[in-house]
């Protein structure tokens, strides 16, 4: 039985060996890029507006105009997605959030408007390449 699976393993191995011209034969690269990006862009537009109505169904309308910064925490996740993708935009719109509900916040890093509301954009926080 060892014998025979040896066999077995060795001829199985051999018959898939790969043939010499095969290997050193020239092969022309396909360079054609399928582009999809309509599609995707249809897609994350449509995410990102059921997750604005979302945010601003059960968590803005019901606080009302509470929001001490600027750009609302909706229009600062919109921006924040728009510039970088959907992950980083989830992560800079949580931290911004928390700043928000912060009851011990550093106000004085933030510049002052017209309106009294905190400054706070999002380019402040995606570098620019």
């Amino acid at each position: 039985m060892k014998y025979l699976s040896i066999l077995i393993l060795l001829f199985s191995r051999l018959s898939f060996a790969q043939v010499e011209f095969e290997k050193w034969e020239a092969k022309t690269p396909n360079y054609v890029l399928v582009s999809s990006s309509n599609n995707k862009d249809f897609q994350s537009s449509s995410l990102l507006s059921f997750l604005q109505k979302i945010y601003t169904l059960f968590i803005s309308e019901p606080d009302g105009d509470n929001c001490p910064f600027s750009p609302s925490c909706s229009n600062f996740f919109i921006e924040a997605v728009e510039k970088s993708n959907i992950i980083t935009g989830a992560f800079l719109f949580s931290d911004r959030f928390t700043r928000d509900m912060n009851p011990f916040k550093d106000s004085s890093q933030y510049r002052k408007l017209k309106n009294r509301k905190l400054y706070d954009p999002v380019e402040k926080y995606i570098s620019s390449k």
